[in-house]
């Protein structure tokens, strides 16, 4: 219900929006739509939502502080030297505590899962993993100014998985076996995720397992092929 109602305020405000830069090319009104680091925006929006309705609250209150700060920052409310020394300091602290939640408290891939799952961490290095487990469920990847390649085409999934990535100023390279869907969610800074997978649909009573795939990309990637 909340998301619903999220997106009818975003609906409203885009076709308000629309309708004032087409008054302004038409002289029927002149308003000035594109202020001082409007462009922020696009990061806001997506941070807010993803801060609203998904998992990784710390990685979407970070983009929105970045957003909010450009902002501050364009319309000379803040200068320069507070806006990128507070920007740096929350950065810091915000992987670092990331890092260590995830690390010692053996992260969830989904907090409705019970189970811990394995963690996999490549930091200022590669960490390769070949799972052949076909009791396999999901876990989570960690890439910190490094990588991980995690190779799960031998498995043969029985029922859907969960796989959690962060990468940041590093890369996750996912393999995935033949016949599964893939579904992302998750927030991209500077970054992002891509699914070279081809969606296979269900025929007849064939049950197609869904590989769920929550990605944060902070000036890193993840691709799942």
């Amino acid at each position: 219900m909340k998301e619903k109602i999220y997106h009818i305020i975003l609906a409203v405000f885009l076709f308000i929006v629309g309708i004032l830069i087409i008054g302004n090319a038409f002289s029927i009104w002149n308003v000035n739509v594109f202020f001082k680091g409007w462009w922020a925006l696009f990061i806001i929006i997506p941070a807010l939502e993803a801060f609203l309705f998904q998992n990784g609250k710390s990685a979407s209150f970070y983009a929105l502080l970045l957003g909010v700060g450009i902002i501050l920052y364009n319309q000379e409310i803040i200068n320069f030297d507070f806006f990128w020394k507070t920007l740096l300091a929350c950065f810091i602290v915000l992987i670092a505590v990331n890092l260590f939640v995830s690390i010692f408290r053996k992260d969830k891939v989904v907090k409705s899962r019970n189970r811990s799952v394995p963690l996999y961490v490549g930091i200022f290095g590669e960490a390769d993993e070949k799972v052949i487990n076909d009791d396999f469920e999901g876990c989570t990847c960690i890439s910190l100014f490094g990588s991980v390649d995690l190779d799960l085409s031998d498995v043969k999934l029985k029922k859907d998985i969960y796989i959690k990535t962060k990468s940041i100023f590093g890369g996750v390279d996912i393999f995935l076996p033949e016949g599964v869907n893939v579904v992302t969610s998750g927030i991209s800074i500077l970054g992002g995720t891509e699914n070279k997978v081809k969606k296979v649909s269900s025929k007849g009573n064939k049950k197609v397992v869904n590989v769920y795939i929550e990605s944060f990309c902070l000036f890193g990637g993840a691709e799942i092929k």
